[in-house]
């Protein structure tokens, strides 16, 4: 297996060549050596997320200049048995229609990843990181990474906001937030409530999302909804 590969669309988007380290587990000098060729050819950012998380010797891996951005948890609810009479409807939400985006969606979309590697990493930057949530948002609203949005308001704002989608013929969440003014208020139950209810609906029974585990009030929230947690992987940037 090649030790990396050229990521195509990362490239572009930040206007610098972005790489994925392949190796599935640490070794010093091949991990070492990747990163001497990725040099060479000119790759500023390599990302690396091994599959071997317990063999992995940190502070090496941070004297070749990585960096831990992020512990990719994954979580999983199975709805099997569930109908709409388990989950509460909410008039506050409704999906999201509208062909154009609503500003507040981009705010909420900038409040979901406060979390992300892309914003934990101060090298990548304010503005790149608003822009790709801004193009996730995008695609979302255009139905090309969503399949639907659920939203709550207050007058005409928009208060709070999840998109639902599909992964790998399971349901998956995708954004997540409710505005920071209006917390407490059982915006995100409602939300959730809502999410259940729609996916019941269009007939999916298990249901998945990723968060990062530095993010614990989200990972309470999903453990407290019933979302069991399947999985936790470090992940790294090197800048060469």
């Amino acid at each position: 297996m090649h030790p990396y590969k050229i990521l195509d669309w990362d490239s572009s988007f930040f206007k610098y060549k972005v790489a994925m380290l392949l190796m599935p587990t640490y070794n010093y000098i091949e991990l070492n050596t990747a990163l001497q060729n990725l040099k060479r050819e000119q790759v500023k950012l390599a990302y690396w997320s091994p599959e071997n998380q317990s063999k992995i010797d940190e502070e090496r891996v941070i004297s070749l200049g990585g960096k831990l951005v992020d512990i990719k948890t994954v979580y999983r609810i199975n709805l099997a048995g569930k109908s709409l009479e388990n989950f509460k409807k909410d008039e506050r939400v409704t999906e999201y229609t509208d062909f154009l985006v609503h500003p507040d969606l981009f705010t909420l979309a900038y409040e979901s990843g406060i979390w992300s590697r892309y914003k934990v990493d101060e090298n990548i930057g304010r503005q790149k990181f608003e822009e790709l949530y801004k193009i996730w948002m995008e695609q979302s609203v255009a139905k090309k990474i969503a399949k639907t949005i659920l939203v709550t308001h207050k007058g005409t704002r928009l208060t709070g906001m999840i998109t639902l989608g599909e992964k790998e013929g399971k349901g998956n969440i995708g954004l997540v937030a409710v505005n920071a003014e209006q917390r407490g208020k059982g915006l995100g139950f409602a939300l959730f409530q809502e999410m259940f209810r729609w996916f019941i609906q269009h007939e999916y029974k298990i249901i998945t999302v990723v968060t990062q585990e530095a993010n614990v009030s989200a990972c309470r929230f999903y453990e407290k909804s019933g979302f069991e947690k399947l999985s936790a992987r470090r992940f790294y940037h090197f800048w060469i």
